[in-house]
């Protein structure tokens, strides 16, 4: 029998599965057989589940250290417990020649591995220190683990981090709400340890105070020199650590959100989504991690210690003093208002910018428009396409510059495996260009409900260009009322990039123009407004769509109707420069033809209508006497899609003019 089965003969055994044993731990009044004992060549491994010590187990069946190890044992064994009191590791002590010398072993399946990989750091007695923040207890912090036992031996919670070297800032999340007491050793490396935690513990334990030992080189050499009352030396002790000052933070302030940091503290503030000069939302981060996110009334004191209070839970700071700096920063900010710019001429020399003539105005907001399936999403994509790679070299008539500007598409429509689709079957067709990586961001809420998540999406792709597809699910409201209307444009104008709104035309069937569906303020506060037609004939794979110019910035006049044709083939999709339109509806002045008038209402019904009700919802858009004569217009031009039932009644047929 070799000396491991000697040293297994010690103990009662209860179950035997391979190299794994249970056994009655002796150090205790065991009923559950709770002791662990793993068998290797050349050595064993105990862990009582109940929380013995190992020294305590090997005493109780009066064996020792060298009992577990063939050759060469160590002075003493820590077991480090997870949260739940499982084993996590285990850390030996050995003497050499050289002096201590550490290793560290965890166990992986049925062996005994010599070394930590990738199990994270925790503290010495973790279960412990978790039950004494839920109970208020004292926590001793020692060097290393025979202090933090000997801690434990006088009644105290002990732990450590391991030794001078090993403590890191992000440690001190163990100990939140901790009330803590630091005993270093006597040297100058444990005042330097004892200065480095303290200095991490304050800012999120409840108290933490550093003891100073008046003998011995540590707390185990206090005790052996005859000293147990750690009670009064604590009491007597006027080493108390104190939160740091708070200093003056650094204030960046970027489309309409007010971020501060302070040196030292680690400590990154957000103020945004600030209305009426007062109310706004406070999102408090430790480095890049949030640990409070909440609303906050900048003029209100009492609402401000309230939330004082509310961060003191999470962090130990002097928070009065940080949200007074916040609030007094944005205020004056506020108050202080834009500057007056002097228009010299030198500013008025430097003609307005496109991002791409002449459709869309750089650093303006811009609209593009259309009925419903008239593929203007799909034209945005391509847009979209062209301003990234930048398609300056295009034979489809896009004026594109040859600089890029990267374009975020934002959708509200359609999912990534759509627009994804449809943007690889354009790239397939270019004949230059194989790939283009382009941004995008299904969006599910409104665009003011969102604008924070939107605003660092935007600064993350580095984008210049955002497309918003499409206008009434990002305003999320009726789009016929003003106020959702300001509330929008005020968000869009927070946004870092140049605006192009993809909208629809309204349905108010009485206008004899064709307009963006809405209040009149979409409109009025774009710059430029164009409005695409669609052309294709049923069954084909070819559709053309014509641009019409509605509006025109205030530094050029309106520019002729632009045409493109796109050609599916397959997974490609071939783009061509066409023919416009121009007798459809290319002057801004030109009213609806009836021809439209009865389209329009017809697409709009979800049911046959007789011709009379048709007139009678034209609203005089149609004349009475001429509706027989419109509606058989209608039947016979192939691309309206309009047919007639057997009873007489009128319908148009979507499904036979939808969007390829």
């Amino acid at each position: 029998m070799n000396s491991l089965e000697t040293t297994l003969s010690k103990f009662k055994i209860s179950n035997r599965k391979g190299n794994r044993l249970q056994a009655f731990c002796p150090a205790h009044d065991d009923k559950k057989a709770s002791l662990s004992i793993l068998v290797s060549e050349d050595r064993l491994l105990l862990f009582c589940h109940a929380g013995c010590r190992v020294e305590d187990v090997l005493k109780a069946a009066n064996l020792t250290f060298s009992d577990l190890f063939v050759d060469k044992p160590p002075v003493a064994i820590y077991q480090y417990r997870n949260q739940d009191g499982g084993l996590s590791h285990e850390k030996l002590k050995y003497l050499t020649a050289k002096g201590k010398k550490f290793t560290q072993r965890r166990i992986e399946g049925e062996c005994i591995v010599d070394n930590l990989d990738d199990i994270p750091r925790i503290p010495f007695n973790y279960p412990l220190v978790i039950e004494a923040v839920k109970t208020g207890a004292t926590v001793i912090f020692t060097e290393g683990e025979k202090d933090a036992d000997t801690a434990r031996m006088l009644g105290y919670i002990g732990t450590t981090m391991g030794g001078a070297s090993d403590w890191r800032d992000e440690f001190k999340y163990f100990f939140k709400n901790a009330n803590m007491i630091i005993i270093p050793d006597k040297d100058v490396a444990g005042t330097a340890h004892a200065k480095k935690v303290s200095a991490s513990l304050v800012e999120v334990c409840k108290s933490a105070k550093v003891v100073i030992l008046p003998e011995g080189k540590d707390l185990t050499e206090w005790v052996e020199l005859g000293n147990s009352d750690l009670e009064a030396l604590i009491v007597g002790s006027n080493e108390l650590v104190t939160k740091k000052g708070i200093p003056e933070p650094k204030v960046k302030i970027l489309s309409g959100a007010y971020k501060f940091s302070w040196n030292g503290l680690n400590l990154n503030i957000t103020i945004d989504r600030i209305r009426n000069d007062e109310e706004g939302e406070i999102s408090v981060y430790e480095g890049t991690i949030p640990i409070y996110i909440s609303g906050i009334k900048l003029l209100s004191v009492s609402h401000r210690t309230a939330l004082a209070r509310a961060l003191k839970s999470q962090r130990n700071l002097d928070w009065e003093k940080v949200l007074n700096q916040v609030a007094t920063e944005c205020l004056t900010h506020l108050r202080k208002g834009e500057s007056i710019v002097l228009l010299d001429s030198e500013l008025g020399s430097k003609r307005p910018e496109y991002l791409l003539p002449p459709l869309f105005v750089k650093n303006a907001v811009n609209i593009i428009y259309a009925d419903k399936s008239s593929a203007k999403s799909l034209f945005m994509i391509l847009v979209a396409l062209g301003l990234t790679l930048p398609w300056f070299d295009n034979e489809v008539g896009l004026n594109i510059k040859n600089k890029s500007y990267k374009t975020l598409y934002l959708d509200w429509e359609n999912d990534p495996h759509i627009t994804g689709w449809q943007k690889e079957c354009l790239i397939r067709g270019m004949k230059k260009y194989k790939w283009c990586d382009l941004p995008y961001l299904h969006c599910s809420r409104p665009l003011l409900d969102s604008i924070d998540h939107i605003k660092a999406k935007i600064i993350e792709s580095q984008a210049k260009v955002i497309i918003i597809d499409s206008l009434g699910m990002a305003v999320g409201e009726d789009l016929n009322l003003t106020k959702p209307a300001f509330n929008f444009f005020a968000a869009l104008r927070q946004l870092p990039a140049t605006p192009i709104l993809v909208a629809h035309t309204s349905k108010d069937i009485s206008n004899r123009r064709k307009t963006v569906y809405g209040n009149a303020y979409y409109e009025n506060e774009a710059r430029s407004v164009w409005e695409v037609s669609k052309q294709q004939e049923f069954g084909s794979n070819e559709l053309t769509i014509t641009l019409h110019h509605r509006k025109a910035p205030p530094f050029a006049g309106y520019h002729e109707p632009l045409a493109f044709r796109f050609v599916f083939e397959g997974n490609k999709t071939l783009v061509e420069k066409a023919e416009a339109d121009t007798d459809k509806r290319s002057n801004i002045d030109e009213p609806l033809t009836e021809n439209d008038v009865a389209l329009n209402i017809l697409m709009a019904s979800d049911k046959p209508l007789r011709p009379k009700d048709i007139a009678v919802e034209s609203k005089g858009g149609i004349k009475p006497t001429n509706i027989g004569t419109v509606l058989k217009r209608l039947i016979q031009h192939p691309s309206y899609n309009v047919h007639k039932t057997a009873e007489g009644l009128y319908y148009y047929n979507e499904e036979s003019n939808r969007l390829l």
